[in-house]
């Protein structure tokens, strides 16, 4: 084992409704990293992103 190695940054988007009906979308980049062993992708987290969030199933 060693150190993971960073290959992207995945866009996570957080919806909120606001008053007056409005929305307020954030979005967040979270690090992806992968092992330099067998490559397995291991997704980092961010306070404010679920951390089961994936693409479109977040709603």
């Amino acid at each position: 084992m060693g150190p993971l190695i960073f290959t992207r940054h995945d866009k996570a988007w957080v919806t909120e409704l606001v008053p007056q009906n409005a929305t307020q979308i954030t979005e967040y980049r979270v690090p992806v990293m992968a092992c330099p062993q067998c490559h397995h992708a291991v997704r980092g987290d961010h306070p404010a992103v679920s951390l089961d969030q994936v693409g479109a199933t977040a709603h």
